[in-house]
């Protein structure tokens, strides 16, 4: 507001963000989503990435369907899941870079030892390497497990969480596990041809993801831009299109 001075000062709005004691730091404290199914609240779970319904979470040694996501409470509810099993380490971390996921497949590809492994790291690299030629990995990107499809693109979490997205806005409930997408929804043949729509189209653009404005904000003060904007910053920040186009076709001309 303005006084009569001249002066501009903070209104109401204004004063209670100021004077509250977050205002001025640095960095976003992490939030937690509270995990509801059938009116029992199953814990907490911090959220990285944006959840649209119909993906999966894993909780507890357990795999979940997002049935809604509340974000101004806060809230997920979700339903069991009953499709595939969950990964051995349900954690979070840090963001995972291409060229990390692909030396990692360079690395279990070839048979030379690593000089600085000692006895133990030298056998579990060989038994890791002994399943990767043993299930045809070097060559096989589309993986059934169980009532899921498994699509290994050896990719960075950029470009697996753009892939993902774009997956299941095209109609297929698809999560980023990590070294692998998981889609929970529909049959290999549905999964290469939208895997090709996505490979032979334009570059894709948030737009195309089909998420709700609400659902993408992850820094301090996404919730004061324009919707718009918000979704940009976060595709600017979090997703790499190219790469998933990249990725999509990659994935079609290997299986």
């Amino acid at each position: 507001m303005q006084d009569s001075s001249g002066s501009l000062l903070p209104g109401t709005l204004g004063e209670s963000l100021i004077n509250d004691f977050d205002f001025y730091s640095a960095f976003t404290s992490g939030e937690e989503f509270r995990l509801i199914a059938e009116g029992r609240v199953l814990g907490s779970l911090p959220i990285e990435r944006p959840l649209t319904p119909g993906q999966r979470v894993i909780f507890a040694g357990r795999r979940w369907r997002v049935l809604d996501v509340d974000t101004k409470a806060k809230v997920i509810t979700v339903a069991a899941d009953r499709g595939g099993s969950p990964p051995a380490f349900d954690g979070t971390g840090g963001r995972v870079h291409d060229r990390v996921r692909q030396e990692m497949k360079q690395v279990l590809s070839e048979s030379e030892p690593i000089s600085f492994l000692d006895a133990a790291g030298a056998s579990l690299l060989e038994e890791a390497r002994q399943f990767f030629r043993e299930a045809d990995f070097d060559k096989k990107q589309l993986v059934a497990d169980g009532n899921s499809t498994l699509l290994l693109g050896w990719r960075g979490d950029w470009t697996n969480d753009a892939l993902s997205l774009l997956l299941t806005a095209h109609g297929l409930q698809t999560s980023n596990e990590g070294i692998a997408l998981r889609v929970s929804s529909g049959e290999i043949t549905r999964i290469r041809e939208q895997l090709s729509e996505i490979a032979i189209g334009p570059t894709p653009t948030v737009e195309d993801l089909k998420l709700k404005p609400e659902h993408v904000i992850r820094e301090k003060w996404d919730w004061a831009l324009p919707d718009e904007l918000r979704l940009l910053s976060f595709a600017s920040s979090h997703l790499d299109f190219l790469a998933a186009k990249v990725s999509a076709a990659d994935l079609v001309e290997r299986t």
